[in-house]
């Protein structure tokens, strides 16, 4: 990712460009924790999305330890929310309903870090400051972003508070839950994860990254239901058939090492087996599987650092143009005549010395 330590003006463009990019918000979630990251600084984030009762109907999260963070969701959701947590913040409910945009759990003092909400959910994972902002739609809260810092970290302070209300409408957009099944070309981006199995396809291993992989890969879309569950049954079924063929003498092998894959909103994921250790070693037979996700071409383009430093219009114009639309609906899409559309296709033309758009997307893909 190429989107920490931006300048706050620069990643408002990223976030509004982001927000833009057609196909449902599980494709963008991840590119926008990372801008967030570069935007207002934090160390785990929480996306919750409500029901018209104001009742999480979703959740997402990002921790530096994912399963003691799935497990502190489960608690939270379970004891906490709406009811044990408004001994120490303003309840989930109520900050919903009212009318305060950021809540910072700074401002409650040592009755937020001696409460039972802070050292049973918070402390464990290593969180100590927590950041709120009500994604507030239309007709209703769609529901709220958390951000949270370590211990040891400086407390979140007003400029981040005013930094996350300047982007409070285009976050609400970008997150808003579409159900639209996009069928946009996708495209393998570095995000890589490892897995390690055993002889059978047991999961002996599963990186931080590639639990969230299996998550995205199993929740297709987002439900309260994922904290809930367990994936491991599940990837065991899925991977099993590469490490059995992995595993195989190779003179029985009848084809080259499958690569399996799936696709939903969170995107496309592909997985490759490499054989780790031999039997004739005495050691046990494992296999490393990588897993990769695929992402729209547009949002590939994003990480692009060219396009990260385009201008504003430019940016939004050379992201139309990768998602394969003509120049009349990029123009009704963006607000602009034809013609002012057809003056950035030719500056990008020229910026990156080419004649057509599929020589653009080439040249944007090879250098990156």
């Amino acid at each position: 990712m190429i989107y920490c330590e931006t300048k706050p003006s620069i990643a408002v463009a990223n976030i509004r460009a982001l927000a833009a990019l057609a196909g449902p918000a599980e494709y963008r979630l991840p590119d926008l924790v990372e801008i967030l990251r570069g935007y207002v600084r934090f160390d785990g984030i929480k996306m919750t999305w409500t029901d018209e009762n104001d009742r999480p109907a979703a959740v997402w999260h990002v921790s530096p330890d994912m399963q003691a963070g799935t497990q502190s969701l489960e608690v939270f959701h379970s004891r906490f929310y709406n009811n044990v947590e408004s001994d120490a913040v303003v309840s989930s409910r109520d900050l919903l309903r009212g009318a305060r945009t950021v809540d910072n759990c700074h401002r409650y003092g040592e009755g937020f870090y001696d409460s039972e909400l802070y050292w049973t959910i918070m402390h464990p994972l290593g969180f100590r400051h927590a950041l709120r902002l009500v994604l507030r739609g239309p007709d209703r809260p769609i529901g709220f972003l958390t951000l949270m810092r370590g211990v040891g970290e400086k407390a979140f302070s007003s400029e981040d508070e005013q930094r996350l209300k300047t982007v409070e409408d285009l976050l609400t957009h970008a997150m808003a839950r579409n159900a639209m099944q996009d069928e946009s070309q996708l495209v393998p981006v570095s995000d890589t994860a490892l897995v390690i199995c055993g002889n059978r396809g047991d999961l002996l291993h599963v990186s931080d990254e590639a639990r969230q992989f299996l998550n995205y890969i199993f929740a297709p879309s987002f439900s309260m239901d994922v904290i809930h569950r367990n994936f491991a049954r599940e990837a065991k079924a899925w991977l099993y058939p590469l490490v059995r063929h992995t595993l195989m003498p190779f003179a029985k092998r009848t084809s080259r090492p499958p690569a399996l894959y799936r696709r939903n909103q969170w995107g496309g994921f592909s997985a490759r087996a490499y054989s780790l250790s031999a039997a004739e070693t005495g050691q046990t037979e494992t296999v490393g599987i990588t897993l990769t996700r695929h992402i729209p071409l547009a949002l590939r383009l994003m990480r692009h650092p060219a396009v990260h430093e385009l201008p504003r219009r430019e940016k939004d114009v050379c992201l139309k143009l990768a998602e394969g639309i003509s120049v009349p609906e990029i123009a009704a899409s963006l607000s602009m005549s034809t013609h002012t559309v057809l003056g950035h296709v030719t500056s990008l033309y020229q910026r990156f010395e080419v004649n057509s758009r599929e020589k653009l997307m080439i040249s944007l893909l090879s250098s990156h």
